[in-house]
């Protein structure tokens, strides 16, 4: 692959080439300006009511009644929610988690310490609030168990985020006692529900709901049995001995035979394997698909064919998608010749997603067809999944217009395959104008928002994850005009990565200097000039790795802007002769002076391809370099980005190199590179050793 960040004959050296000029470069001036002014007023305190920057000590009394809530210690929240001030914006929050730590235990069964009408006063006290809907999902987990299905519908229209599957799934049972649609309708959403999560499958809500469809007839054996071994899948053995027994009497495992496979498929194929009965061939396919997750190079091979001529039709083609699915995940070769012949076959949306990367991964479009015919509509439809079958069905010669309707559907998208559609459609990538407007008046009403206040006052104590829960609440159902002026306030409060999530849910109005925002590039630009680095692509990895947090920092001990582990810090420092105090990490310059550096060593490393370079910042370089070493041929950077093993590297070179050609267009960079040609070809080549760390 070329090196596209290498050659001047690519594009200008110059890391800016912005269109416009002088123009653009007022305009990212600034933005900086506005960075740093935001900054300075984030050190300093929000400004809203009831947002003031707490002391200290309040910090770490929130940071240990959050902690003592999550443990349900009921005695201790008692005893450290009264301390916290009464004007403060988080005192509601000591009153949720007492009232939650009294209501519910660990395990989300009810006290008995809260009266009904106890629970109704809080509901209604905290109406409109997360605490109150966090509160109403406890309680319908607690209804659905009990069956209470009268209390349960009145309750569930009045659950705001619908984010719980125990929930959703007691929701579908009570339909389909009452009679409120078709049965078969609620079959099948059952069914995609727990395909999209195994785990999910195993809850109490969901083993309820799959029982009340075997009862009901609604669900016959062979369903009953998709659901036994998407169990298996996700290692949830103890519900699969509860679905079990609504199977025929002839087809009913025990409880022993269900260990035995789990326990040690191998020895059971071996020993106990029956080949003759349902029960018999299902069991095996479950002892089969249990090995292939374990160990699909070296037994497995050779246990599959000479059982898969035992098997039943459907039997032998679940575990040849298992056994597809689990080669792919250990980016070993020749994965997609278990889907030769494949007419027919059932997986979780997981292993339906890893079996077509098996095909993907050898460039096997016949077999990447099969896959993608077998998937559930919901999953086939995803951005993913819709741009590999136009893809495939362009391959396959099929009609320009069968693909490009494919591609038509999620063109509009500014993410990895959206982006990916238009340039395979011809399109170039434009900025839409800035449309949207808002007043100081919109602005002010965020300052007065007591979800907003609580977010920030959740930052300030260092506690992110609560913080952007109460800030993701406000934001649901905000017009595109309220959105962007709770983008601008985020922005005067130094809340950078606030202003891209509200920005980022306009629907129909936009503003990418919000959406992707060029803070700080009087300091990044010379940095990423002298390393012969696309300031672009740099943004793009820090708009990725901390969304504009100085002072992130991962639960690994990465740090900053870029995200940087203290090892690889020292080695860079050493490396480029400067001084290395880690103390001085999270500073700005420094942060941004290492992380280029290290990002420039990875992109020399990996032969300047930015897919592999990417991706070796986020896993470490000597994976990447495996990864590409276990190739059989040459394929293209997209679909070695979709085969990576690892989700969260998956995720993250797709996002890192989308956001790259997004910074491009905004900063008017002119003969950028197209998202096809950063990520380029990968091809096989040896492991070899690398010194980086």
């Amino acid at each position: 692959m070329s090196r596209l960040h290498l050659r001047p004959t690519a594009r200008p050296r110059s890391t800016l080439n912005l269109a416009g000029g002088l123009l653009a470069t007022v305009l990212l001036l600034a933005g900086s300006a506005a960075w740093a002014q935001a900054q300075n007023a984030r050190k300093a305190g929000p400004n809203c009511p009831g947002c003031r920057a707490p002391a200290e000590a309040t910090e770490v009394l929130i940071t240990q009644l959050r902690d003592a809530a999550r443990n349900f210690e009921a005695d201790r929240v008692a005893q450290l929610a009264p301390r916290i001030p009464a004007d403060h914006a988080l005192a509601p929050y000591g009153e949720f988690w007492t009232f939650r730590t009294r209501y519910i235990t660990r395990g989300g069964e009810p006290t008995g310490q809260v009266s009904d009408a106890e629970l109704q006063a809080f509901l209604k006290k905290w109406d409109g609030t997360f605490m109150a809907d966090r509160i109403r999902n406890d309680w319908l987990l607690i209804l659905g168990k009990r069956g209470d299905w009268t209390t349960f519908d009145a309750e569930f229209p009045r659950f705001v985020l619908q984010d719980d599957n125990q929930v959703s799934c007691y929701a579908l049972q009570s339909r389909l006692r009452s009679g409120a649609g078709k049965p078969e309708d609620i079959g099948r959403e059952a069914d995609e529900l727990m395909d999209r999560n195994a785990q999910a499958a195993g809850g109490e809500g969901c083993v309820s709901l799959t029982l009340a469809l075997a009862e009901s007839g609604v669900w016959g054996p062979s369903d009953l049995w998709q659901r036994i071994r998407q169990l298996h899948e996700a290692s949830q053995v103890s519900a699969s001995k509860r679905v079990a027994p609504a199977l025929p009497s002839d087809q009913r495992p025990t409880d022993d035979q269900l260990d035995a496979v789990f326990g040690n498929a191998t020895r059971y194929i071996a020993t106990q394997a029956d080949f003759e009965s349902r029960r018999g061939r299902e069991l095996a396919a479950l002892a089969l698909s249990r090995i292939a997750r374990q160990d699909a190079e070296q037994t497995s091979e050779n246990l599959v064919r000479q059982s898969a001529r035992k098997l039943g039709q459907n039997e032998a083609a679940y575990v040849r998608l298992q056994y597809a699915a689990a080669c792919a995940r250990r980016t070993w070769s020749s994965c997609s010749d278990w889907l030769k012949d494949l007419k027919s076959g059932h997986g979780t949306d997981d292993t339906m997603a890893w079996a077509a990367r098996a095909a993907l991964r050898d460039q096997d479009f016949p077999a990447l067809a099969r896959v993608l015919a077998l998937m559930n509509p919901s999953q086939r439809n995803e951005p993913t999944w819709t741009y590999w079958n136009a893809r495939t069905l362009r391959s396959l010669g099929a009609p320009r217009e069968e693909w490009v309707a494919q591609l038509d559907r999620i063109k509009a998208g500014w993410d990895f395959y959206g982006l990916l559609a238009r340039e395979d459609l011809g399109e170039k990538i434009v900025i839409p104008p800035k449309t949207l407007t808002f007043t100081e008046e919109d602005v002010q009403e965020a300052s007065r928002s007591p979800h907003v206040a609580r977010a920030f006052a959740f930052f300030q104590a260092g506690l992110r994850f609560e913080g952007n829960r109460e800030w993701n609440w406000q934001m649901r159902s905000l017009p595109d005009a309220k959105l962007a002026a709770y983008a601008e306030y985020a922005r005067r409060q130094g809340h950078l990565d606030r202003m891209i999530n509200a920005s980022e849910r306009t629907r129909e109005a936009f503003d990418f200097t919000q959406r992707y925002p060029t803070p700080f590039v009087e300091e990044l630009a010379p940095i990423a000039r002298n390393v012969d680095l696309d300031i672009a692509w740099v943004y793009g990895l820090i708009r990725q790795e901390s969304r504009f947090i100085m002072d992130a920092r991962s639960s690994a001990g990465a740090q900053g802007l870029m995200q940087l582990m203290p090892g690889t810090a020292r080695y860079v420092a050493k490396k480029i002769g400067v001084e290395y105090d880690p103390a001085k990490i999270n500073t700005m310059t420094k942060n941004l002076t290492l992380g280029s550096n290290y990002l420039a060593m990875v992109l020399r490393d990996l032969d300047g391809s930015p897919a592999l370079a990417s991706a070796a910042y986020n896993a470490g370089p000597g994976r990447p370099r495996a990864w590409r070493a276990s190739l059989r041929r040459t394929v293209d950077g997209a679909a070695f980005a979709e085969t990576i093993p690892f989700t969260e590297t998956r995720g993250y070179v797709k996002a890192v190199l989308a956001n790259a050609v997004v910074y491009a267009a905004v900063m008017g960079q002119e003969n950028a590179p197209s998202l096809s040609r950063r990520l380029g070809h990968v091809h096989p080549k040896e492991a070899g050793t690398t010194s980086l760390p």
